[in-house]
């Protein structure tokens, strides 16, 4: 009986499918492959040349000389410029800044960092869409084992992605058994890199040592923990676009904020707060780094009992704060601006600096009988409160007596009790009439201008908001 030989590109096959899986078009992409000469990248890039050949692409080498081993960079640099040049490649090289492997911090996690930022340059020399990363699934169970140690959430647990903006990871559909299996039979070069056998790396660790003692009780363990991380994609991706969808509906962004009421962010379940409190962060300040399940599960805290005034310190130097019922998200500590006065001279509508508000002032013939219109309406005796009012901000010494309150009362003091936080107080429009403050906008008018029984003509002042102040 005659057996037909085994294609052995039949695993490219397999990557290529994994590609078209995905969405993944390549057909006229130019892609910059980053190639450590170790054997998973150097795979990656004898399938992206087989691929080549079959469609329209270009293809760029790329390899980041990262100064951990000094005496090797040249060597691996020499080796992978020949075996580029053998596919009729070019090899483009950029080297680490040395004063990165000093500072502070996880120092696999700064090179990644820097590997991926001299990878992007590159890309752009180059005009490469896409940047090819060769990890595989072996690399993907780490990695997931890594986090699950640290205590990610199921965002971190989700792991790596087919696809992540301009980088692509075809291999993850692979172990690597499959990949070395391939390059023995073909006889493909590749380095080896000592450190890997270094345990005192958690991740070299969890290789060596962790793993072995899984595959005992399940020999498929690096298939199951493949499938466990694509399944977590997969829920992630879905809760990140209804958490976008939800923005777009509830959200408002302007001048490096976002702010969502945060009556409709209760109403929805926890899991989705999370991830509409991810992409609040996110559409802010471009990048979830730093940020953690304890950040997020301390918003959640603060949503089921919210208080004017109260703040969360998140990283990269912004802050959550409850103002008064809206979630605001926005850099710590914006520096105080001062507004110059605006002039008021009769009714109309007048938009209040560059701030979202507007001020609308009217003169109602009538005592209205209902005068609850809410904190951002205010009703005044025209008589007691003559044109041309006056709006300008908060000033040291500012006083006033507020409504049903007994007594002269600061400014300064009606804040605090009202738990405005300092930031926001040099912010808030003070109508005065004279050089008296009538209206606190938004929050209180002054004892002595309130409408009264014999009130015949009422002054009626409006905010209109677009956002928070």
């Amino acid at each position: 009986m005659c057996h037909r030989e085994r294609d052995p590109f039949l695993i490219f096959q397999k990557v290529e499918r994994n590609l078209w899986d995905h969405a993944i078009d390549l057909r006229g992409n130019r892609i910059l492959v980053a190639v450590s000469a170790g054997p998973d990248s150097t795979f990656l890039m004898h399938f992206l040349n087989w691929l080549r050949a079959r469609v329209c692409l270009d293809l760029i080498v790329g390899h980041i000389e990262h100064g951990m081993r000094p005496e090797d960079d040249p060597l691996e640099t020499s080796f992978l410029r020949d075996a580029a040049s053998s596919l009729g490649l070019t090899l483009s090289v950029a080297k680490v800044d040395p004063s990165i492997l000093n500072k502070k911090g996880s120092l696999e996690e700064r090179l990644r960092e820097e590997r991926y930022r001299l990878l992007k340059a590159m890309a752009r020399e180059f005009k490469c869409g896409l940047i090819a990363l060769g990890h595989q699934m072996d690399d993907q169970a780490e990695t997931l084992l890594m986090r699950l140690l640290r205590g990610s959430g199921v965002r971190g647990l989700s792991s790596m992605k087919v696809k992540e903006g301009e980088f692509i990871r075809p291999l993850l559909c692979l172990t690597r058994e499959e990949i070395l299996a391939f390059l023995e039979a073909q006889k493909i070069a590749y380095v080896k890199d000592p450190s890997n056998r270094d345990s005192r790396y958690l991740r070299n660790w969890i290789r060596l040592e962790l793993l072995p003692v899984l595959k005992r009780v399940q020999p498929r363990i690096i298939h199951v923990l493949g499938r466990t991380a694509k399944t977590l994609s997969t829920e992630v991706d879905y809760y990140e676009e209804k958490g976008i969808e939800w923005l777009n509906s509830h959200g408002m962004t302007q001048g490096g904020e976002i702010w969502v009421p945060i009556t409709k962010l209760v109403e929805e379940h926890v899991a989705l707060q999370a991830h509409i409190i991810m992409m609040m962060f996110l559409r802010v300040r471009g990048s979830l780094k730093g940020l953690n399940r304890a950040h997020i599960e301390q918003v959640i805290r603060l949503l089921r009992k919210p208080e004017g005034g109260k703040r969360i310190t998140l990283p990269g130097g912004y802050e959550l704060c409850v103002n008064p019922s809206l979630l605001v998200l926005r850099k710590s500590s914006p520096e105080l601006r001062e507004y110059p006065p605006m002039e008021i001279p009769g009714p109309g509508t007048y938009r209040l600096w560059d701030l979202p508000l507007s001020l609308e002032v009217s003169i109602l013939e009538a005592r209205p009988k209902d005068l609850e219109g809410g904190s951002d309406s205010a009703f005044l005796d025209v008589k007691k409160a003559s044109f041309p009012l006056k709006v300008r901000t908060f000033l040291p010494g500012d006083w006033f007596y507020p409504l049903g309150m007994v007594g002269r009362k600061k400014l300064q003091d009606f804040f605090v009790n009202q738990k405005i936080p300092k930031d926001e107080r040099g912010r808030i429009p003070l109508v005065l009439s004279g050089e008296r403050i009538v209206w606190v906008g938004g929050f209180r008018i002054d004892h002595h201008f309130r409408v009264t029984e014999e009130t015949e003509s009422t002054l009626f002042l409006l905010l209109k908001r677009e956002g928070p102040i």
